[in-house]
């Protein structure tokens, strides 16, 4: 797997192949602004989300040096696409720290297109002292997939509830993976009837829930959007990994 990189040089963002003895290449038009109150990495962040057509900070401005292009295509696999984006598959999360189970849901939706939305923990705060790096870690994992990388909700501030974002996102049919302890509290997140309401369906990742419980909330669900696609993905080995659960055995 080819490791990549991205490196600052005279205010400007290139890319390296940690592989190759290359040059560096420019990767887009993008000057970083030393007066920002943002750090370099959240500039980095902000800027490459808006190489997503269909997501809220979409810019129509920036360029990317088509010798860059490789890089472009690990992280937004849109960019390869020459029709429109009909149906999105979100998938958010802190995945902190990335595991097996995180590639084997990406993997049983191998065909649809997999927006991967690394986020903060809002009730931790300095969860990362290097964002970008985990940002990239997470573009190396799944390069060799179907699933695309969206960085900028990792170095937001504040709170970033899913009712805040998933009504910009420009898609047609949209819909959210989650696990299934999520799914069963579903109805604590801010607005979920709205949520619920804007989505086309869910993939439920199985994990701790319980069969009944999980049939009653279908049913809930139901009440809220009667045409709301609810499928319940296949059994896996790593299902019972969390990101939580590790990083609560590591301390």
């Amino acid at each position: 797997m080819n490791q990549i990189k991205l490196v600052l040089k005279n205010k400007k963002i290139f890319i390296k192949n940690e592989n190759e003895e290359s040059d560096l290449l420019d990767f887009f038009n993008l000057k970083i602004n030393s007066n920002s109150k943002n750090s370099i990495q959240e500039q980095i962040c902000f800027s490459l989300s808006k190489l997503f057509p269909f997501m809220p900070q979409y810019d129509s401005e920036i360029s990317i040096d088509q010798s860059s292009n490789e890089f472009n295509n690990s992280f937004n696999k849109f960019s390869q696409s020459e029709t429109k984006i009909e149906e999105i598959v979100l998938y958010p999360g802190t995945f902190n720290p990335l595991h097996k189970g995180h590639y084997e849901c990406v993997s049983q939706l191998k065909n649809k297109n997999v927006l991967i939305i690394p986020d903060k923990n809002p009730w931790k705060e300095n969860e990362f002292k290097d964002p970008l790096k985990e940002i990239i870690n997470i573009v190396n994992a799944f390069e060799n997939t179907s699933a695309s990388i969206y960085p900028s909700f990792k170095v937001l501030s504040g709170g970033n509830p899913t009712i805040s974002w998933i009504k910009k996102v420009k898609v047609k049919r949209k819909f959210l993976l989650i696990g299934d302890d999520s799914f069963l509290n579903f109805h604590k997140w801010k607005q979920y009837q709205d949520i619920l309401q804007e989505l086309y369906g869910l993939y439920v990742i199985p994990r701790e829930g319980h069969k009944v419980k999980i049939e009653q909330q279908v049913a809930n669900f139901k009440k809220i959007n009667s045409t709301l696609e609810i499928n319940l993905m296949a059994h896996h080995k790593f299902e019972n990994l969390s990101s939580s659960k590790i990083r609560n055995i590591s301390k």
